[in-house]
């Protein structure tokens, strides 16, 4: 025990923990913040891809990055391009949009920057729940070291981005990413 009067225990007992400690090493996928069910740890699923995303009205095709809980997250959105609207299991996803094919620092609310946080959930007799999609304020930071879209690729990067809740508090959501290309984000129809 750490502290004990015997001075042969403490460098003992720190010899058995920095061998525990290389074991213990940081997860690629990481998001940090939440709140009630908006709560993504583990990162089960992280995926990316160019998708249309509602800018203003308008669809803009966007470099997209999705951190859920759910797994085989690309097998199902390849599967059901309406995954976001009607899902087939309950999740949290943290969206990332930045302008396509460009890397670097990206602010949310600039040049189709933004993030959003989005719940699904299917219904206890069965059908879908109403989705609940909270998008991001302006202030928050996306930065992307590699965006490569096609078989095997990755894109990695960080984030500090925020989203309010149901009663208008603001969150922060803030780690890393180092997701797998998925094709099927292409077609998918986003919140």
């Amino acid at each position: 025990m750490l502290g004990s009067a015997d001075p042969m225990r403490a460098p003992l007992a720190t010899l058995a923990l920095l061998a525990v400690l290389p074991g213990c090493g940081n997860p690629d996928n990481l998001v940090i913040g939440g709140f009630g069910p908006a709560v993504i740890n583990p990162v089960r699923s992280a995926i990316h891809g160019v998708a249309p995303v509602q800018v203003n009205g308008s669809p803009q095709q966007l470099s997209v990055i999705v951190l859920a809980d759910t797994t085989d997250l690309c097998a199902k959105v390849t599967a059901h391009t309406d995954y976001f609207h009607m899902p087939s299991d309950n999740f949290s996803a943290l969206l990332l949009f930045t302008p396509a094919g460009l890397i670097g620092d990206f602010f949310v609310g600039q040049n189709n920057t933004g993030n959003e946080i989005v719940l699904g959930a299917v219904a206890t007799d069965g059908g879908t729940a109403p989705l609940f999609a909270f998008t991001g304020f302006p202030g928050g930071q996306i930065s992307m070291a590699q965006f490569n879209t096609g078989p095997g690729g990755e894109s990695k990067g960080n984030f500090d981005v925020f989203v309010a809740d149901p009663s208008g508090g603001i969150h922060e959501f803030y780690g890393r990413f180092k997701s797998t290309f998925c094709a099927g984000l292409a077609n998918a129809q986003l919140p």
